[in-house]
């Protein structure tokens, strides 16, 4: 790794500068055991000491739904939520639910939950923007570490069945030239064993996340946006309904969440309502 230049800033990546990080880093994601594994992940990732330190992880107290960082929330002012049950009383959810997961439960089976690894600022802006729209493919391999970190830290004790990507559009395809989280996708099946299979097609085209008025009609924009390839006569004999038990899309980042959420859906319509699936991103 020394001599390498760092992804983020562009500096050069040293050895020298790094040890503390990374050990800091792999405190605050592992469990006694998974240490070993997210250390060597964190240290081949291509970020210099000074990035290292400068990047924010999500903390340990976070929505059970979508990962939401809780401790940044309520420091940003932001009050507690509270669940309105049956009988019309109120129970305190305080530290476990955020109000934007508590809006959309109880309307039928969806996204079990998310997980992200770092909160998304400019720089992570920065690097999604040169992999995705400036064609550097050489990112894939930095972004897959980023998952494969998050699902050591996450989701190493769920036994998923297979883990797919959020799926671009063919005309989106056609405008970047590849497809950016399958290459992620494919690079963390290899890392952390799960196989990779390539659940969904984009049938509707959507606009861009900047261009959607708030999130109800971006909600709506993406209600059937999805459609899963393998329903019906087409998953006989390739992708049972015992074998779905539990599945993992990976996207880089989690924003409202209705992108996964119809990713979701659609996964459950092809194979059936018994079928969890949870979400893994690098930036939430």
């Amino acid at each position: 790794m020394n001599g390498t230049a760092c992804v983020s800033c562009g500096g050069i990546v040293s050895s020298r500068n790094r040890e503390e990080p990374v050990k800091r880093w792999s405190r605050v994601l592992s469990r006694p055991m998974t240490y070993p594994r997210i250390y060597r992940l964190v240290d081949g990732l291509p970020l210099c000491g000074s990035c290292l330190v400068d990047w924010q992880v999500v903390g340990g107290r976070i929505c059970e739904c979508c990962g939401r960082d809780m401790v940044n929330r309520a420091q940003n002012g932001e009050k507690n939520d509270q669940s309105p049950t049956e009988d019309g009383s109120n129970q305190q959810r305080e530290g476990r639910v955020c109000k934007d997961c508590l809006a959309v439960q109880g309307k039928g089976p969806s996204l079990l939950r998310n997980r992200g690894l770092l909160h998304y600022d400019e720089r992570g802006k920065a690097m999604l923007s040169r992999f995705k729209y400036r064609g550097d493919e050489r990112m894939a391999a930095f972004f897959s570490s980023l998952l494969a970190i998050g699902y050591y830290r996450s989701y190493h004790s769920v036994g998923f069945s297979c883990l797919s990507e959020v799926p671009l559009h063919e005309s989106r395809l056609s405008e970047r030239g590849f497809n950016q989280m399958e290459l992620v996708a494919k690079g963390l099946s290899q890392c952390i064993g799960i196989p990779y299979i390539p659940l969904l097609i984009r049938s509707k085209q959507t606009a861009k996340l900047s261009q959607q008025r708030g999130k109800r009609e971006r909600e709506e924009n993406m209600r059937g946006a999805f459609t899963c390839i393998y329903s019906g006569s087409q998953k006989s004999g390739i992708f049972s309904r015992k074998q779905a038990r539990e599945v993992l899309i990976v996207d880089d980042i989690y924003t409202t969440g209705s992108t996964l959420r119809a990713c979701a859906a659609a996964i459950q319509e092809g194979l059936g309502q018994t079928c969890q699936v949870s979400a893994l991103t690098c930036f939430r």
